[in-house]
């Protein structure tokens, strides 16, 4: 039986935390993939500024508003966050577990009081 937590994973593995493969097997199709276009220098939008949290170009990174911002590929990002939302889901069923078990616990204590009045 599925966990209550597992369509949540498979929704995130899916949509954000697998890279198709191309032709050759090396991550992502660049094919399907728009372009984006930076509005100040008409570059393809490539990298992620970390800082302000936005797609920006290498131009904008080394020498407009993003200069000196820490700065990372767009895919080492995704990876990031995949693991954390990993890390997340696992805490959260680590708490829901916890919080049954303490459920469970109350109803026993409640129905042994009854029994003792």
């Amino acid at each position: 039986m599925e966990d209550k937590y597992e369509s949540i994973r498979k929704k995130s593995r899916k949509s954000h935390c697998a890279f198709p493969n191309d032709e050759t097997g090396n991550g992502r199709n660049e094919c399907s993939k728009t372009i984006e276009l930076c509005a100040n220098h008409k570059r393809p939008l490539e990298v992620i500024c970390v800082d302000d949290r936005v797609k920006i170009c290498t131009n904008c990174a080394l020498f407009g508003d993003h200069k000196n911002h820490e700065i990372r590929n767009e895919e080492e990002v995704l990876i990031e966050l995949c693991t954390k939302a990993e890390i997340l889901l696992e805490s959260l069923e680590i708490i829901d577990f916890s919080l049954e078990n303490y459920e469970k616990r109350v109803l026993v204590y409640n129905s042994r009081s009854k029994l003792i009045e």
